[in-house]
């Protein structure tokens, strides 16, 4: 009789074992399966969002007369809004060709995008053939989780 309960015992033993790395697993796993690639979506979207930034006059102008010291253009942020979802923040910066090493945002956005995967496309929008003054006009997009 004795032997019968420790041959009970071990297979009670096993049973748990395999449950305890079975759900070790399942918790790897799902984490793993949770975090999908959005990288080339947001690029395409880039993209598009320059592109049409630099064959529109309208916004070619508005990237070209901003300030070399000022980086901000209102008329590009808001028509980059109205073409990115709202599950994403952004940040479009217009900086002197240049001194493009200097086209970075400030402190706030690197406290806001902390532990977030940032995505940065830039364009170049040469001046006209009368006023030659290139910008690199930056689009900066992460999560807005």
């Amino acid at each position: 009789m004795m032997k019968n309960k420790r041959g009970w015992l071990r297979i009670l033993e096993a049973t748990i074992a395999i449950m305890l790395v079975s759900g070790v697993l399942l918790v790897m796993y799902s984490r793993s399966v949770d975090k999908v690639d959005i990288s080339e979506r947001v690029y395409s979207l880039q993209r598009e969002v320059l592109m049409d930034i630099a064959l529109d006059s309208e916004l070619r102008q508005a990237a070209l007369v901003v300030a070399d010291d000022e980086m901000d253009s209102s008329v590009l942020n808001v028509f980059a809004g109205e073409k990115i979802p709202d599950a994403f923040e952004f940040l479009v910066l217009v900086c002197p060709l240049v001194q493009s090493n200097s086209c970075n945002p400030g402190v706030d956005y690197v406290t806001e995008t902390r532990d977030k995967d940032v995505y940065v496309e830039d364009i170049v929008i040469a001046g006209t053939h009368d006023q030659y003054v290139p910008k690199k006009v930056r689009l900066f997009v992460w999560d807005a989780d």
